[in-house]
């Protein structure tokens, strides 16, 4: 599996919220889950996707300094990774773009308009 995980397999977080004092927690809920003031989600990433995170950080990081020093512009570079982003979130969803835009946190409507925007083909939705 890549550090990214892939359609059969994709990288799964973990989230516990916080209940504050002024919210109870649900009935049988336990009494160390609670949501802060502002109704943030902690996120608590499991040993060995920690591991994975550190890979694709170091990876980037690579990336980035590579990109620099031949001179690409960053609106270059953010237009390229967003658009291999989206084509693969795609990929993964077999061209929903509902399901896609939802696991980008992206509005479908935009989603719809940068798939436009970048020509991307959808994959054969099934």
């Amino acid at each position: 599996m890549s550090a990214c995980g892939d359609a059969e397999s994709p990288v799964r977080i973990r989230l516990q919220p916080d209940w504050t004092a002024s919210r109870n927690p649900p009935e049988g809920g336990s009494t160390q889950r609670r949501i802060d003031a502002e109704s943030r989600v902690r996120i608590r990433l499991q040993p060995d996707l920690q591991l994975e995170t550190t890979r694709v950080r170091e990876k980037l990081d690579a990336l980035a300094t590579e990109m620099f020093d031949r001179g690409i512009l960053l609106e270059d570079a953010l237009r390229e990774m967003e658009k291999r982003f989206i084509a693969r979130a795609l990929a993964a969803t077999h061209g929903s773009i509902g399901e896609a835009a939802s696991r980008l946190g992206l509005h479908r409507n935009t989603l719809s308009r940068k798939i436009t925007e970048y020509k991307l083909k959808l994959p054969h939705h099934s």
